[in-house]
């Protein structure tokens, strides 16, 4: 018996850490082979941070940081990893909102989606810089509570680490404790640095379009997520366009397309992810970018393709934006 089959034989068998190990040895994703009594567990492994490397669904000594084509992704979400990837989506953004403090119904006045990442150095949310300062000019008016989907914060003003109009980025510092208050199952994105997509490469978006919003109750609210497969167009060295392909979508999946003239408001400061995959057939993913401009259909003809991302790495470890 080998070593890495002693390593095997150690874990429990169906394990989540034995999924794993079963692919690190096999140095591939061996999820579409994974009987369906079983893929939900396998799933789980694929989607579960490890030893501190998240982003990696088989851990491997050698990372290809190779973008997969569209054509590829289409292929890859269409299979049991579209569910992998929608977990990743939905477990690392959350709802940025406020409301007026007094109203005893929710008065909510506006929305954007806050993207949440633990750097080598510390745990933070980005989002659009135009989100915090539409906060700032409504706290001029009325009194709110601003809310990290159940978490409600005291002063985000102290947690803003840096913002840049120039770039509309916006990070703020957060505690494990504002984590674990949200409500909802969390795992901030971990590779770091982001890596830009390269042009006419698959990559992943989310958010959480005002359009989705529900009253569920006199001061409560859900959020739908909007997840979708696009096609990076134009990247320079501060900016992302995508386009949403039809050809590239996957109807019936867990990452469907849109309707047409879909209102994406609201996705603002959500997660562009991009997709690798290395020689060997392991499918990993990293940061790319962040959503900070979508059409307007309601009151302009901006067609759907123009759609706009800032640059992740222009954000460093600890927080702060490039100047």
């Amino acid at each position: 018996m080998t070593k890495k089959n002693k390593m095997s034989c150690q874990l429990e068998i169906n394990s989540e850490a034995w999924f794993r190990r079963r692919c690190q040895e096999a140095k591939k994703c061996l999820l579409e082979t994974i009987p369906s009594i079983r893929k939900e567990q396998a799933s789980k492994a694929c989607a579960t941070q490890i030893n501190d490397t998240a982003g990696l669904f088989c851990l491997s000594a050698q990372v290809d940081n190779n973008f997969i084509t569209p054509s590829r992704a289409k292929e890859l979400l269409a299979g049991d990893l579209g569910c992998v990837y929608r977990n990743i989506l939905r477990r690392c953004c959350v709802p940025i909102y406020w409301s007026k403090k007094e109203e005893r119904r929710l008065d909510l006045l506006h929305s954007g989606t806050l993207t949440l990442v633990k750097t080598p150095q510390k745990l933070i949310g980005i989002t659009a810089a135009h989100v915090i300062r539409q906060l700032e000019t409504d706290k001029q008016c009325d009194d709110v509570v601003v809310q990290f989907f159940n978490a409600v914060i005291q002063d985000i003003s102290s947690l803003i680490i840096d913002i840049s109009d120039k770039y509309d980025l916006a990070t703020i510092s957060l505690e494990q404790k504002i984590l674990e208050s949200i409500g909802k199952d969390i795992m901030p994105l971990e590779m770091w640095p982001p890596k830009p997509p390269e042009e006419g490469k698959g990559i992943l978006i989310a958010g959480y379009p005002g359009i989705e919003r529900l009253l569920t109750g006199e001061r409560e609210v859900d959020f739908g997520l909007f997840t979708a497969l696009v096609v990076s167009r134009m990247v320079n060295d501060t900016q992302i366009s995508w386009l949403l392909q039809p050809e590239y979508q996957v109807p019936g999946t867990p990452i469907s397309p849109p309707p047409p003239e879909y209102n994406l408001g609201g996705v603002s400061g959500g997660p562009m992810i991009g997709i690798f995959e290395t020689k060997g057939g392991i499918i990993h993913y990293c940061l790319s970018g962040i959503i900070t401009e979508c059409p307007d259909f309601e009151n302009s003809d901006i067609a759907i393709e123009r759609l706009i991302a800032t640059r992740a790495d222009l954000i460093y470890e600890d927080g702060k934006i490039s100047r």
